[in-house]
């Protein structure tokens, strides 16, 4: 997610200057004793708010009751930012009623 679809969410600028900072950070020309380094930003910054779960997969064969997979794994899912984390605006974004979120949007 790029600064310009982070503003059409967003009604304030805290993430989008997280991301500017971080291009700054990535894009600069040094050089040291005799050496030249080079950095480019190559692609837009990307804020992600996600849950993570890390759990076990076991497969068990029912007729020879024998464990096939047993490995641990782990889940990742994207969660919307509703407010924004660092001054708490809420977003442009209107949640449909029928939404688990839409409990968290519609408070005061």
């Amino acid at each position: 997610m790029n600064k310009e679809r982070l503003n059409e969410i967003m009604n304030c600028k805290c993430l989008q200057s997280i991301i500017e900072q971080d291009e700054k950070k990535h894009t600069m020309d040094e050089e040291r004793f005799d050496t030249r380094i080079i950095h480019n930003a190559k692609g837009n910054g990307l804020i992600i708010f996600e849950c993570f779960t890390p759990y076990r997969r076991k497969m068990i064969n029912l007729k020879t009751d024998i464990t096939e997979i047993d490995r641990n794994e782990k889940d990742f899912c994207g969660v919307p930012f509703l407010y924004c984390p660092i001054c708490g605006s809420k977003t442009k974004h209107e949640i449909s009623t029928e939404s688990f979120y839409a409990q968290f949007q519609n408070r005061q």
